[in-house]
């Protein structure tokens, strides 16, 4: 991340996760360097302004970490700096219009097409409008329609379709939620604690529903009922870095100066974000400064979160790309180590086994996988794989079949099945399974294997004589 820093100096994004991890490896004032400069660059960034808080009371700053927290506060959820906060408690939604109607605006419009998948975003709106249409007693369509919605940001088009939606079914807690999401953006705090009270009422044990509602009751004003409400969601989930972190400002607002620094770091240090956000920068880094510093930074998130599988898994696939085979197979392992049925690990310890002659212990892989995911071409072709290099034909057969029934367009497939046949000698069979794999993939299904498959077959030819 450095690395890519120093080529990106104005990157408010990578120099706050950079003041995160050094703010843990107990490097404050490096932290809080960043995070002056990120604040310049994107002084509306209610997150950069905690750590700030944060990182000054590790330093001494009282003073300086009280700043920061009003700088939050007057960001984040209209508090206003000089308010005091009994005064502040007492306020209803007018007051807080009255004096942040620019925070209050609806939040801008984010890109849909990625979430609604390939095509024009109008016309993947119009497919769901008339699905909805078609079906207007199934309250899941509308629902599914106001996600799209409040995607682009049209929080009034997607809250009148949910209001349908829960009209048709009150006890649909994920439309009562997005409701109270799309009211918030519409500054309708007061309605969106109604929605989300219900909610509670219906699953008293959902962390988020509490998150929401303590986020409901702060805008709103009730500055008691978002602490009793974050509270709560933290009881439920002590990992839950963003409830920990609101907490800590509406301690703040009640005046509870102590507790809302504890509430903080507890919200910067137990949530996974950190080790996330690093997962969604690698790619960046290894484009910016190479896969050494996208490397780099991934293991010193793993330092920090050692029990968290998906650093695992990300670094050994880049190390497997890099053609570290053996370091990507250790990888591979520790991610299934901490989540048994991880299977895109799986799948990708098993490619790694294949490409180190480990055949036998792909296939231990492959079989259970195989079990649990038999829509899976991939695990079928690679099982096929593994069996064929162990000589096993007739069982290679029949994953193999397996795997171009699911996808008949599987031309490394097709070519496995064609020497697994040419090894029971059925060369007629053989040679058809080829030419489909040919014509799929004319330069890459046959020669990459060739020499490997002749040799294996000479091996069972002279083991039957």
């Amino acid at each position: 991340m450095t690395r890519a820093l120093e080529s990106t100096a104005s990157f408010p994004d990578l120099l706050y996760y950079r003041a995160r991890i050094r703010e843990r490896e107990g490097r404050v004032r490096e932290a809080l360097e960043d995070l002056e400069q990120a604040l310049r660059d994107q002084p509306r960034t209610v997150e950069a302004h905690l750590l700030a808080a944060v990182c000054r009371r590790r330093l001494g700053d009282a003073h300086g970490a009280e700043r920061a927290l009003q700088a939050a506060l007057a960001l984040g959820w209209s508090s206003p700096d000089g308010l005091a906060p009994a005064r502040a408690a007492q306020w209803g939604p007018s007051d807080w219009l009255r004096i942040a109607p620019v925070e209050r605006a609806a939040l801008p419009a984010r890109p849909a097409a990625p979430r609604l998948g390939t095509g024009a975003v109008s016309a993947a709106l119009e497919g769901m409008r008339r699905a909805a249409e078609a079906e207007p007693g199934f309250a899941d369509r509308r629902f599914r329609l106001a996600v799209a919605l409040l995607e682009l940001g049209q929080a009034p088009a997607a809250l009148r379709e949910l209001d349908q939606a829960l009209r048709l079914n009150p006890r649909y807690v994920e439309a009562r939620l997005l409701a109270a999401r799309a009211r918030l953006e519409c500054g309708e705090a007061r309605r969106a604690v109604a929605d989300l009270e219900e909610a509670v009422e219906q699953e008293p044990r959902f962390p988020d529903l509490r998150f929401w509602l303590g986020l409901a009751r702060f805008r709103s004003g009730d500055f008691e009922g978002a602490a009793a409400s974050l509270e709560a969601a933290v009881q439920l989930n002590r990992e839950f870095g963003r409830a920990q972190r609101l907490l800590g400002l509406v301690y703040h607002a009640l005046g509870r100066g102590e507790e809302a620094l504890r509430a903080l770091r507890r919200g910067m240090s137990r949530d996974r974000e950190l080790t996330r956000a690093t997962l969604g920068a690698a790619p960046l880094l290894a484009e910016l400064a190479g896969c050494d510093a996208a490397e780099a930074e991934l293991r010193r998130a793993l330092a920090l979160q050692p029990d968290y599988p998906d650093l695992h898994f990300a670094l050994a696939r880049m190390r497997a790309e890099r053609g570290d085979l053996e370091r990507a197979r250790d990888g591979f392992r520790a991610a299934l180590a901490l989540k048994p049925d991880y299977d895109a690990a799986a799948l990708a310890l098993a490619k790694a086994e294949l490409a180190l002659g480990g055949a036998r212990a792909a296939e231990a892989v492959l079989e259970p996988l195989a079990r649990r995911k038999p829509q899976w071409a991939d695990v079928h072709g690679l099982l096929g794989r593994a069996r064929l290099l162990r000589g096993e034909t007739a069982e290679a057969e029949a994953a193999l079949r397996a795997a171009v029934l699911l996808n008949p367009s599987y031309a490394a497939a097709r070519a496995d099945l064609g020497w697994a046949l040419l090894a029971q000698g059925r060369s007629d069979e053989a040679d058809e399974q080829f030419a489909h794999a040919l014509e799929l993939d004319p330069l890459g299904a046959l020669p990459r294997q060739q020499l490997e498959w002749r040799e294996l077959i000479a091996a069972k030819g002279e083991g039957a004589a």
